[in-house]
């Protein structure tokens, strides 16, 4: 019976060994000469705790320069966005749909189907084309529209931090974004204003209404937004007040009301609308995701993976599009990621950097060069600001921070001009943020250099 049990064991083991290698082998993950480069970045004691994966790889010749952990799984941050970035560039049109309406022959019945765009009267944009069609439709045609739609939208993603409720980086996500689902409070001849007016009439904003909020003389204060509604209280403090932007409480119903607010003050438009269903479109889509990863804009991700899967799958909901994408279009990822937001915020994402590499050689064969360095920043640009300043148009990549993590992934162009696809990930740090993030341009400019 003991000499069964040890053949058996043996037999396992020899199994697991094969399997790994030849996953290791269909990765071309080899032991190279380049170990001692990574163990002088290892080196630096902000790392002496961290768990650390490096993944450099080669897209002409086909195989690894480095790889140190490469198919461990990491918490990826904002790196998450170029899974995001890669659906929305392979499925969207060159513009987004902000939009699409149903009119009836009669002309009696207007059926509106949110799109999720997360555009409409956001600052970032002066231009909101379909302003003048609901204008048109729901105040001159006095249309009350019926808004349709498949699947549902959770205003948090998995796994976000509760406590970030009052940050203007985790926005409510909601079916029609309006403003960026956020108010822009600030001060003015020494009272409050907020932006947009129409919260100026709404009595939720303070205790009594907005000039109900006592405010010290001083202007020495800062905001406190409620958890559950949308009330600030002035907390006395040793700085001045300056203009603070907090994500709306509860957007998906309060949207619906803001809408109708700003059609009705619009100016008339002649506009000859056809019946029969027809969409319209906002911004295009390459000027839209380059805001999102210039600035690791976590709205704007979001926002994108939930109206790519609603134009793929006609429904709302990233549990459903991610697992068709995981399941087809990115089948063939070693290691299958662990995916469950558009931005990165959940420390539920878990991706390897093989798999990342491997996304970005995707990436750089369906997608193509021209349209990825539209869209993602290079040296000294972006969330790059300050760093690879000598890598300009040699570096194209995203950044991905949350506390005790530092990520960065993306393609990177050799002195003697070979195209690289890179990763290196960094969690559980205790060290100093910039220190790690020097650590890792000193490394990817050393292999530039090559």
């Amino acid at each position: 019976m003991h000499r069964q049990s040890t053949i058996l064991f043996v037999l396992f083991v020899l199994a697991v060994s094969c399997k790994v290698q030849k996953a290791n082998q269909r990765l071309h993950l080899t032991v190279n000469a380049n170990a001692t480069v990574i163990d002088s970045f290892l080196a630096l004691p902000d790392l002496a705790q961290a768990h650390v994966g490096i993944a450099v790889y080669d897209m002409e010749d086909k195989h690894y320069l480095y790889n140190y952990q490469a198919t461990k799984n990491f918490i990826p941050a904002s790196t998450t966005k170029l899974l995001t970035a890669y659906a929305a560039m392979r499925f969207l049109g060159d513009s987004i749909p902000a939009m699409r309406y149903e009119l009836d022959s009669a002309l009696q019945q207007l059926t509106l189907y949110p799109t999720g765009d997360p555009t409409l009267l956001h600052s970032d944009f002066s231009n909101h084309r379909l302003l003048p069609y609901l204008q048109h439709l729901i105040v001159q045609k006095k249309l009350n529209p019926v808004f349709k739609h498949q699947g549902s939208i959770e205003k948090y993603g998995m796994g976000w931090a509760w406590d970030d409720f009052d940050a203007d980086y985790m926005p409510e996500r909601s079916l029609i974004p309006i403003y960026g689902n956020t108010l822009r409070w600030s001060l003015s001849g020494g009272a409050l204003q907020i932006q947009p007016k129409y919260w100026m009439q709404k009595h939720e904003v303070g205790t009594k209404g907005l000039h109900e909020i006592k405010l010290p003389n001083d202007s020495m204060f800062y905001l406190q937004r409620s958890a559950n509604a949308n009330s600030v209280v002035a907390v006395p403090s040793n700085r001045k007040f300056s203009t603070i932007v907090f994500p709306v409480f509860d957007a998906a119903n309060n949207n619906s009301w803001l809408l109708y607010d700003t059609v009705r003050n619009l100016k008339s438009s002649a506009l000859n609308l056809p019946v029969g269903k027809h969409t319209i479109h906002s911004v295009p889509t390459d000027t839209l995701l380059k805001l999102c990863m210039y600035r690791s804009d976590n709205f704007y991700a979001e926002q994108l993976l939930l109206l790519t899967g609603n134009e793929v799958t006609g429904s709302f909901g990233e549990r459903n599009f991610i697992n068709y994408l995981l399941k087809s279009e990115l089948s063939q990822l070693p290691f299958a990621p662990r995916w469950v937001d558009g931005s990165g915020l959940s420390r539920y994402n878990l991706i390897s950097p093989a798999a990342q590499v491997a996304l970005l050689e995707k990436m750089h064969q369906n997608i193509g060069w021209r349209r990825i360095t539209a869209v993602l920043p290079t040296g000294n640009q972006g969330t790059l600001r300050n760093y690879y300043t000598g890598l300009s148009g040699r570096i194209y990549a995203k950044t991905g921070t949350l506390s005790n993590n530092v990520c960065l992934a993306g393609f990177l162009i050799t002195a003697s001009g070979k195209k690289l696809a890179f990763s290196v990930m960094v969690n559980n740090h205790m060290g100093n943020v910039t220190n790690i993030r020097r650590a890792v341009e000193r490394f990817l400019t050393g292999v530039a250099a090559q």
